[in-house]
């Protein structure tokens, strides 16, 4: 496969005065778009040790991809964490929390739930010990980073807050999302969805079950950026939720990922498609070996360790802040800027391409927090956004894949819905309805100009005329 030849290169000024911020140094009269497509190895050196030292154990016994495990890992730490830690100096005055999605696609029985279940089941561990911990508030806030040569009292919103009893009841394995904003409306507080099969959640949200019905999926969003929920509908009443938080790791099968993200194209401009961080689950099934390495305790235990500090932060009730250098804010300025090229390259993609920089962010805030770091340095910023771009190329390469049909299978789609209207004369909506692109229809016309033809419409759009003979 082409490599290719335009990513993201984090700059710094000292060694950037000769490229372009964020751009690699081959020029744009050199640049092939369709490399927009081409997908990435996953860049393990975009990977805090801490995680990878867990992911590469449970790859190697349980013979599953490593970046399975390592997003997955990357998921718990963003459910556990919930808003109880804060990015600041990121970019334009805002903060970032750590809540994110994660979406992992897999073939059925391939191992993705065993590796989620031991790194869950060691969180649920630490979560099930931790009335009986010990935790000082001294020890968890009383902490000043040095940002920039200057010293900056980071982490201390509210000293004197009161402990929080922590349980179970924050985590959903399952539910649908009218189930999880009655119970954050109940609780209010930040919950982790974590779905190992959740067919059924995203056929939920596709509308399978309730025709143009866009709440779930409008819930999601708001619970990504912390909004106000606030629904009415006559059928189930008001449903509100003030400042839902919520992080999600969700393993779906090929097909519903194409359902969902390829063919529904409401889905994917809902604003849903862009929050989330997409992942390469186990793409067939995999001979088992004669043997394997067995389960090193003293790995989990580190795991399990990262768990109990950011559990101790959260049932303190306070905002750990963790404050990004000017070099990482920096980092964020190109990466958002690099985004922005491609877009505009990629119009069609704006949907699931437009937060980018934001997850990047949430991530880095992810990395300092698992790797226990006092600030978003310059190195932590590059590595978030390496892997954001990991995970875009990686979407794209499915829906180039997913929506390109070949050519004779493009005519045959087509032609069939002539002869189901009986007519060689039909307007392009009723290719759309058939989730045909413009650019599919246009790639017909240049490729079989005398088959096909387009005439403009008076009322706009266009008809697209078949001439059976030709063929």
């Amino acid at each position: 496969m082409k490599s290719p030849t335009k990513r993201f290169i984090p700059t710094s000024p000292k060694n950037g005065d000769n490229v372009e911020a964020g751009i690699s140094p081959e020029g744009s009269e050199s640049y092939d778009s369709t490399n927009d497509f081409a997908p990435m190895d996953f860049p393990l050196d975009a990977i805090p040790k801490e995680i990878l030292e867990i992911a590469t154990h449970l790859s190697e016994i349980l013979g599953v991809p490593i970046e399975m495990v390592v997003m997955s890992a990357i998921a718990i730490i963003s459910g556990m964490a919930g808003n109880s830690f804060e990015a600041t100096n990121c970019r334009n005055g805002f903060n970032q929390s750590p809540n994110l999605y994660f979406l992992g696609n897999g073939v059925t029985a391939s191992g993705k739930s065993a590796s989620v279940k031991i790194l869950f089941d060691s969180a649920l561990r630490i979560i099930r010990r931790q009335p009986q911990r010990q935790v000082r508030k001294e020890d968890v806030f009383d902490v000043c980073a040095v940002v920039d040569g200057k010293p900056v009292n980071a982490f201390v919103e509210d000293p004197n807050a009161s402990f929080t009893q922590l349980n179970e009841e924050f985590i959903f394995e399952d539910g649908t999302s009218e189930a999880i904003r009655k119970e954050m409306a109940r609780l209010k507080i930040p919950m982790f969805n974590l779905n190992t099969d959740a067919r059924g959640l995203f056929s939920i949200m596709a509308g399978m079950y309730r025709k143009h019905d866009s709440s779930d999926i409008d819930f999601y969003c708001k619970a990504w950026s912390i909004e106000r929920f606030d629904d009415m509908r006559i059928t189930r009443g008001r449903s509100r939720v003030d400042n839902p938080c919520l992080s999600a790791l969700w393993l779906i099968q090929p097909d519903v990922f194409g359902n969902f993200f390829i063919k529904n194209r409401t889905s994917v401009s809902s604003g849903l498609s862009g929050r989330i961080i997409y992942f390469k689950g186990p793409q067939k099934l995999e001979h088992e070996p004669l043997s394997r390495p067995s389960l090193n305790q003293d790995v989990i235990s580190d795991w399990e360790d990262i768990i109990a500090r950011i559990l101790d932060v959260r049932i303190c009730g306070a905002i750990k802040k963790i404050p990004a250098s000017d070099s990482a804010k920096g980092v964020f300025r190109d990466f958002h800027n690099h985004m922005v090229d491609v877009q505009n390259r990629l119009i069609r993609y704006n949907d699931i391409l437009g937060r980018s920089a934001e997850k990047a962010m949430r991530l880095a805030l992810l990395y300092a927090i698992a790797s226990n770091a006092e600030i978003i340095d310059e190195n932590i910023a590059s590595m978030a956004c390496k892997l954001i771009e990991y995970s875009n190329s990686y979407l794209l390469s499915q829906f180039r894949e997913g929506s390109s049909m070949s050519n004779n299978d493009l005519m045959g789609k087509v032609i069939s819905i002539f002869e189901k209207h009986s007519t060689n004369s039909l307007l392009y909506s009723e290719f759309k309805r058939a989730h045909i692109e413009k650019e599919d229809i246009d790639k017909l016309v240049a490729q079989h100009p005398h088959i096909f033809k387009k005439i403009p419409a008076q009322k706009g759009g266009y008809f697209l005329e078949y001439t059976p003979s030709a063929n």
